[in-house]
């Protein structure tokens, strides 16, 4: 039996920033995700500044930009035929300059090294992180959350009893569902595909370097990243009979020869991951002592970074120290279980 006082099922972007948070502020917690690792794929990138201002809080800020994966201040949005295409049209920067509303400027850090980051300054504060581990069951009551999990390598079960559940376990997980809440919205708009390749080319356009790049040719974006990892995201269409198996490595090089308009280059698939574009809202971000965060919540286009930094916004508000209290917990006596500082004047 394992005793905490929150339990997060979820260990992506928003339920590793609860945990750092919740960690930050010597609440003790338990988090939970079946996946092996902390993301290999880019999805999140564009750190707002209010995200930022949260992440400085944690003293997070030198090493996030100390491992920046680009640069969405200093780099435009372009967007052409193909990456030859010699009539680019070139847009502003993705970020402006936030230092008339900011103590601090936006960043851009790729999902897949800001996870291992935030994982990092949970465990180093405290945070129990267990991933390749499911929820099996759980229950609540007016006074707790009873939940078993299983490590799924070894099949080895463990009992929590936590006072309460951050569900952060994104747009296909099921414990919205678990927890009997509906949603509502217009529902999936478009289908998309991620491939993450290595490569050759140098991320400029005509010499000019670009943070992104929409090529029509694909009806898709490159990504450029320093070192040669670029992600193409594009649409495609299920009705039409695609599917996300038919991208395998030789039709990943077609595309990106196709986009890139020139094929002496080098490429390399590192991964390719169908991902769908939705509008949903759950009718209630509550159910007794469970918190839904995230994509859990609310579903956006990822146009503007919104989904993620509403996520991290989410996680911050749910595990500010000073709401603690007013905020979960309702009038029973103190369990000896909840060993945490909660608000105590600090």
């Amino acid at each position: 039996m394992t005793n905490t006082t929150v339990l997060v099922v979820g260990g992506g972007l928003n339920g590793l920033t609860a945990a750092a948070l919740l960690a930050h502020n010597d609440i003790p917690c338990v988090l939970v995700e079946r996946h092996p690792d902390t993301s290999i794929q880019y999805k999140f990138a564009g750190i707002s500044p209010r995200s930022m201002e949260i992440f400085r809080s944690l003293g997070l800020e030198e090493e996030i930009r100390a491992n920046r994966t680009g640069d969405q201040q200093a780099g435009a949005i372009a967007r052409a035929r193909n990456l030859t295409d010699p009539e680019i049209q070139w847009g502003g920067p993705a970020w402006p300059d936030a230092s008339a509303l900011s103590p601090t400027q936006p960043a851009t850090c790729d999902q897949h090294v800001l996870e291992p980051i935030l994982r990092r300054y949970a465990e180093r504060n405290g945070a129990d992180i267990r991933f390749s581990t499911e929820l099996v069951a759980f229950e609540q009551d007016e006074n707790v959350v009873r939940a078993e999990i299983r490590d799924i390598a070894t099949g080895a079960k463990d009992a929590i009893s936590a006072d309460y559940l951050i569900v952060a376990d994104g747009a296909n997980g099921s414990m919205r569902e678990r927890l009997e809440i509906s949603r509502s919205g217009a529902g999936g708009l478009q289908h998309w595909i991620n491939v993450v390749f290595d490569t050759d080319m140098p991320p400029t356009i005509g010499g000019k370097r670009f943070t992104s790049c929409f090529v029509t040719d694909l009806n898709g974006t490159f990504t450029p990243r320093e070192g040669g990892r670029w992600l193409l995201a594009l649409q495609y269409f299920p009705e039409k009979g695609e599917k996300p198996q038919d991208f395998d490595e030789a039709r990943c090089r077609e595309l990106i020869i196709r986009g890139a308009g020139r094929s002496d280059i080098t490429t390399r698939l590192v991964d390719a991951r169908s991902w769908e574009v939705a509008a949903m809202t759950a009718r209630q971000f509550r159910r007794g002592r469970a918190f839904l965060v995230g994509d859990a919540a609310h579903l956006m286009p990822p146009t503007g970074a919104f989904g993620g930094n509403s996520g991290i916004h989410d996680a911050h508000n749910a595990c500010r120290p000073a709401d603690f209290e007013s905020r979960f917990v309702r009038s029973r006596p103190s369990s000896p279980l909840r060993r945490r500082r909660m608000v105590s004047g600090r």
